[in-house]
């Protein structure tokens, strides 16, 4: 396994394994003289403008090709955009599929915006492609009909693809379309996950955000797609022909939608729960999941301080603080993660996870009758984090807290503190966990010798066992 590396500064003719000697193009990397099985390429910011189809031979295990959108292995910090606008944002983009897959298996994909052409950003229908992941990634249509993600399959074989914190924004076409060929033996588990994803779709008709079909006239179907914490706004959300043994499942997710958020070919292929519905037609042919609501309030932030002349300080899409979502999404199994990376639940005073992509972290208040040395100290109730952003220079440096925890929190998880996101200076994540008793104060303590002048992440963490437990950060 080797680590290569792309950059705006590079060539193709390169030997490509350092940052000094990158490769120039994503076609290189992943062209015939590129990666191999279980290698890693770094990306470095900046915005490429080619069409890709992988021809490196089919990995066999996880190979990935990750942008570098922080700078610390490429040293080119900022977004890496892919885009089939090959001339210019001002020309036609190309008829062509931004990536196609080509029947490449095993590849992860890391921090990309994907444009598309006039065809597709990402293209695996010709030949089945397994095993693939996107995470955190954007995927946006250059042109007004263009369809973002398309997958074919084969009869009977689990394709095991993940979209994990991903954005699928769309003018007038369709963001995810699965193709499902029938089987003549028996119903197949695709095994498809989507989880913590925001899909935006402008447009009418037939247009869906995913739309999962069928090829073939024999008896058996596929199956087994599942989608948890996502965010589903435009017209039509999901429509689905599959297996009613192995049934699409949608479960603490929220639509926004003028048309049909939920739309089975049949009754039973579609099961949900614990979602939001703010939508013209709920449901088509889908059973009422017995804690999903049609009156709850959809109520998210949307950078509202511009209005008032204040700095945003919540993402769009993050639960507003009195939000009816918070702490609804109870159904089992989905992502222990938020679409920031941030843990669930958080911020909701309830340690059932938020309905759609995001939590809302940094929801501490302050605390005046339980301090530690000052005139107040921080107060999270109910699982949740605060995070404060740590000036520091390139020399040994101590950061104290003081926590506390109440009865309420108990002692099964106690507090915690921790550094995050410092790699590019040279600090790695880090954690120190409370052991003292109950309503006792304990300096937490995390030491660290950055590289470099820069910022780190520090987050305090409360980690209640109930949505009434407290902790405190004080000092």
């Amino acid at each position: 396994m080797a680590t290569y590396y792309v950059r705006k500064s590079g060539s193709d003719s390169n030997a490509g394994t350092s940052a000094g000697a990158a490769w120039l193009t994503l076609g290189k990397a992943l062209g015939a003289s590129g990666i191999a099985s279980g290698d890693t390429v770094y990306v470095g910011a900046g915005t490429y403008r080619e069409v890709v189809t992988v021809a490196m031979t089919s990995a066999t295990a996880e190979t990935q090709v990750i942008g570098d959108v922080s700078g610390q292995f490429t040293g080119d910090a900022g977004e890496v955009v892919w885009t089939a606008r090959v001339t210019d944002d001002e020309t036609a983009p190309v008829s062509a599929n931004t990536l196609d897959l080509a029947g490449r298996d095993y590849l992860t994909f890391e921090n990309f915006i994907i444009f598309s052409g006039t065809t597709r950003c990402v293209n695996a229908t010709t030949t089945n492609s397994t095993n693939c992941t996107f995470r955190r990634c954007i995927f946006r249509s250059s042109a007004i009909t263009s369809l973002l993600v398309a997958y074919t399959g084969t009869a009977g074989q689990a394709a095991n693809w993940t979209f994990d914190r991903c954005y699928f924004i769309s003018h007038s076409g369709t963001c995810a379309s699965i193709t499902l060929p029938t089987s003549a033996s028996a119903d197949y588990n695709v095994g498809i996950s989507i989880t913590n994803c925001v899909f935006m779709i402008v447009g009418t008709g037939g247009n869906w955000s995913i739309i999962v079909g069928v090829t073939g006239a024999n008896s058996f179907k596929g199956g087994g797609i599942s989608v948890y914490n996502c965010a589903f706004f435009g017209f039509n959300g999901i429509s689905a022909n599959v297996a009613t043994s192995l049934p699409f499942s949608v479960y603490n997710s929220y639509w926004y939608s003028s048309g049909t958020a939920l739309s089975g070919a049949s009754s039973g292929m579609i099961v949900e729960d614990y979602n939001v519905f703010m939508a013209t037609t709920p449901r088509t042919n889908v059973s009422i999941g017995s804690n999903s609501s049609t009156t709850k309030a959809a109520t998210w932030s949307e950078g509202r301080e511009c209005l008032w002349g204040l700095r945003p300080v919540r993402p769009w899409g993050m639960p507003t603080e009195s939000s009816t979502m918070l702490g609804f999404g109870a159904q089992s199994g989905g992502p222990v993660t938020d679409i920031s990376g941030g843990p669930r639940a958080s911020g909701g005073a309830s340690t059932s996870y938020a309905v759609g992509p995001y939590e809302r972290p940094n929801a501490g208040t302050k605390e005046t009758s339980v301090t530690h040395a000052g005139a107040a100290s921080l107060k999270l109730t109910g699982p949740g984090y605060h995070d404060f952003q740590v000036p520091v220079d390139a020399s040994i440096t101590t950061i104290t807290v003081y926590a506390r925890y109440d009865t309420n929190h108990a002692a099964t998880n106690k507090p915690q503190i921790s550094v995050l996101g410092g790699g590019e200076i040279g600090v790695s994540d880090a954690t120190a966990t409370m052991t003292a008793a109950v309503d006792t104060w304990e300096a937490l303590q995390l030491t660290f010798t950055p590289t470099a002048k820069g910022v780190v992440t520090i987050r305090c963490i409360s980690r209640s066992a109930a949505g009434n437990g407290i902790a405190y950060f004080d000092s």
